[in-house]
């Protein structure tokens, strides 16, 4: 069904929703479709409760990463060619929807979480999704009617073993959870195809701990799965990989993801970098340390965690605030990040404006574990390279 217009009551709470989050609002976002998108993945609460939450993202899009531009260097990421992008054309079935197809079983989770920090992983897949979101509001512009995107998930090769559980409750869940809540009504359908027989125990453990919502879009097509699709796209839009022999029936040419060997994964035996330091964050607690930076300043960290933590960089006027919701972001706030770490986060930025700079860690999610983190942060000032001190 074609949506060829915003109707005057979503008209209204749309007006409403700006007015809410206009001092977050940056131009970029400012587009009544992406207003009606929260509206329609959180419908049943409040205004007041949808603003909260799009706050939080308008916030993230705020801070001195600024997420929009991370598409521009999607391919430089070196994450790219073990975990590629999948975007082929429109669906030309379902109105207004982008094909974006992923070869899951033919992507190596475990190696490329063993290879790179969960940090460089966020990037590039963030970068892919902004990507997604600019393409959808470029057809929403040019059509004047919503648009989506159909995420087909081809688990194809795709075999059982003592890696894929912990992938699937821990950091492919969280990265479900990202998307869920910053992009949200970007998906319209989870199409799986190729599903193998162990995947009904997939689905068994994935089930209860996927967002309600992502649930409600999942499409699982089974035996007959070449004619179903058909009825999401055409064969133009979808991987020519998919072809029989001597079949040229499937058009669109798909990267194939490259493998990672075991010389490939960071060296756990490299240990902490000289100047290091140990944070202990008891459960349901959260720590800061605080640092006083000037404008052109580089704020350099490298983290290791035994455990499951929650990390955000602020900018305060007050020293002694701890209320992270009063603050400026300065690096996006990631509510958990799912540990113990594998790789190390080794990350920095360049401070923008002079004040009080928070580093924020966070175990709130814990009920009886002591979050251990093991960092190294360092600040270089703009105008003396040599003289780089440690928090």
């Amino acid at each position: 069904m074609r949506q060829t217009q915003i109707s005057n009551e979503d008209r209204e709470k749309i007006h409403q929703l700006r007015e809410l989050v206009k001092d977050n609002l940056m131009e970029y976002y400012d587009t009544d479709f992406n207003f009606l998108r929260w509206l329609q993945g959180h419908g049943e609460q409040p205004i007041e409760k949808i603003a909260d939450k799009l706050n939080v993202h308008l916030k993230a899009r705020s801070s001195l990463v600024k997420l929009e531009e991370l598409p521009e260097h999607m391919k430089e990421y070196p994450v790219y060619q073990y975990w590629p992008f999948g975007l082929t054309d429109l669906s030309k079935t379902i109105d207004n929807c982008l094909i974006n197809v992923e070869s899951v079983g033919l992507t190596d989770f475990w190696a490329v979480m063993q290879s790179y920090s969960l940090t460089e992983i966020l990037k590039s897949r963030i970068s892919y999704l902004e990507e997604l979101f600019k393409r959808v509001m470029e057809l929403e512009k040019q059509t004047k009617r919503q648009a989506w995107v159909i995420f087909i998930l081809d688990l194809s090769h795709l075999k059982y073993n003592k890696h894929l559980y912990h992938l699937i409750v821990g950091p492919l869940k969280s990265l479900s959870e990202f998307m869920a809540d910053h992009y949200v009504e970007l998906v319209k359908y989870f199409v799986i195809v190729n599903a193998p027989a162990i995947f009904s125990a997939l689905w068994y453990t994935a089930s209860p701990i996927l967002p309600e919502r992502t649930k409600e879009k999942i499409r699982i097509l089974g035996s007959n799965w070449r004619k179903e699709i058909l009825k999401y796209a055409v064969p133009e839009s979808l991987p020519s990989s998919w072809n029989l022999e001597h079949e040229n029936f499937y058009r669109f040419c798909l990267p194939t993801p490259l493998k990672l060997t075991e010389n490939d994964y960071y060296n756990k035996k490299a240990g902490a970098p000289d100047g290091s330091k140990t944070l202990s964050v008891n459960a349901g607690k959260f720590s800061f340390l605080t640092a006083k930076l000037n404008s052109g300043d580089t704020l350099h960290w490298w983290l290791m965690a035994d455990g499951s933590f929650g990390f955000g960089i602020f900018k305060t006027d007050d020293e002694n605030n701890e209320d992270i919701t009063t603050m400026k972001w300065a690096y996006p706030h990631l509510g958990e990040m799912p540990g113990p770490l594998w790789v190390p986060i080794d990350e920095q930025l360049t401070i923008k404006e002079a004040g009080i700079y928070k580093i924020y860690f966070s175990n709130l999610k814990a009920w009886w574990h002591t979050l251990t983190v093991t960092y190294r942060i360092s600040i270089t000032p703009a105008d003396d390279a040599n003289a780089t001190t440690l928090l």
